[in-house]
């Protein structure tokens, strides 16, 4: 009897180790990617676009400006003007110049360039921004008729934070914008709560993405080599300066009224209006992703192509690059400097000459562009190649950096500076060995 107990009590012991072997194993399982502590709800949409409907949940629930492991910040990427008319409950302002900045890359300056690493490190402390955040990029106003052009402000940040290593499921775009909210749930102007500043920093996020971002040195080497597996493409549409329209592609420093040296586009570049890209009926909406697949589909891109996408200054080209990578998850590279930079290295001993015709930067050659039409033989002002982005430095300089990845060249170097921070706002760094 005493023998029989005993077996019974062992019997019952090993059933409850069992038991809770079983436990430990599913809360390791779901802990590493099951849907639970690594695996927030903010991170599984669909795409990198989120709804009305499910960004009005994170909010309901508390996620928006919180402090867990799955908190939420919404900015807001606009004019002061438009911010206080009326945004999204909770939405950050962040001033749409200061995803911006006048950078030199070796032949000169030009603006619209992608932010520094202290810039950037800035603005995550300014919105308490650490690795456990995950950012909802929105623009835009009340009206229901706006324009896509007030989508490019939400692209252009969300192609930032890409560059900057920030991984691919933290990163948000609002569906329609603040147009799409205020349609169904209407914009407040009551203030949003103070956030609490963070100290991460993006070195802690640990790879720059430079894949995301074309200098003008590959720009060049990818035209030269005519690479079989690339497309570029211009954002800008077919007219204008694709058309060779003298007088298409302004300035990009004070004083106004001039421009690029020669209007054109970059040998092999296909054309493809971002406008197309709406919904017609609906300005600030995506297309649906087999639609979009088939615009680009029809200019000869396919997933199996990077897509090199430009415009000016890579700010209408950045909703080329959403749709490619946040939609269709194809390969895109943004070409930031754009026209704005290609159409300055004129080296034409007689029309329209900024460089020294020998210079390895000269773009106005067969081999690298096509339909050339100089806009100084067409009666327009031309503006001087510009070193530091003063007006009182834009004349043709005696020589030239030769250093035409220097961007991307100091943007690693920050990030291999050291002195990271690992992050604050309470979220904590996530599970270890998953």
């Amino acid at each position: 009897m005493r023998k029989r107990l005993l077996e019974t009590n062992r019997a019952s012991l090993v059933l409850l180790a069992i038991a809770l072997s079983l436990i430990s194993f599913s809360l390791i399982l779901h802990g590493c990617g099951g849907g639970g502590y690594d695996a927030p709800a903010t991170t599984q949409t669909v795409s990198a676009l989120v709804s009305p409907e499910t960004l009005k949940g994170w909010i309901d629930n508390g996620s928006v400006n919180g402090t867990g492991y799955d908190k939420v910040v919404i900015l807001d990427v606009n004019s002061q003007a438009n911010y206080s008319a009326g945004h999204i409950p909770g939405a950050q302002f962040l001033d749409s110049a200061d995803i911006y900045q006048t950078r030199n890359e070796g032949i000169a300056a030009d603006v619209n360039m992608v932010l520094d690493g202290s810039h950037m490190d800035a603005l995550i402390h300014k919105y308490g921004i650490d690795r456990n955040t995950t950012i909802v990029f929105t623009s835009g106003n009340n009206d229901p008729k706006t324009t896509p052009s007030s989508m490019l402000s939400a692209t252009r940040a969300y192609w930032t934070f890409r560059y900057w290593g920030f991984p691919k499921e933290r990163l948000k775009v609002a569906d329609g914008i603040n147009p799409a909210w205020s349609a169904v749930f209407g914009l407040t102007t009551a203030p949003s709560p103070a956030i609490i500043p963070s100290t991460y920093s993006v070195k802690s996020n640990g790879l720059l993405r430079s894949e995301v971002r074309a200098s003008l040195a590959e720009m060049i080497s990818l035209v030269d080599s005519g690479t079989p597996n690339a497309l570029i493409i211009d954002g800008r549409g077919s007219g204008g300066s694709f058309a060779g329209t003298p007088g298409s592609t302004a300035g990009v420093f004070p004083p106004t009224g001039d421009f690029v040296a020669f209007e054109g586009r970059i040998k092999g570049a296909k054309a493809l209006g971002y406008t197309t890209l709406f919904d017609s009926g609906n300005g600030n909406r995506f297309l649906p992703p087999d639609q979009l697949a088939a615009k680009f589909a029809a200019i000869g891109l396919d997933s199996s192509k990077t897509a090199y996408v430009h415009c000016r200054t890579g700010v209408i080209a950045s909703a080329l690059y959403f749709a490619l990578d946040g939609i269709l998850n194809w390969p895109a590279s943004n070409y930031d400097a754009s026209w704005s930079q290609w159409g300055q290295l004129a080296g034409d001993p007689t029309d329209g000459k900024q460089i020294d015709p020998n210079s390895p930067w000269r773009t106005d050659i067969p081999s690298r562009s096509e339909l050339v039409v100089y806009n100084g033989a067409n009666g327009k002002t031309v503006e001087k190649l510009c070193l530091d982005g003063s007006a009182a430095t834009c004349a043709t300089p005696a020589s030239f950096d030769t250093d035409a990845n220097k961007i991307e060249e100091e943007d690693a170097a920050y990030m291999n500076s050291g002195g990271s921070a690992g992050g604050s706002g309470g979220g904590g760094g996530g599970k270890t060995g998953c």
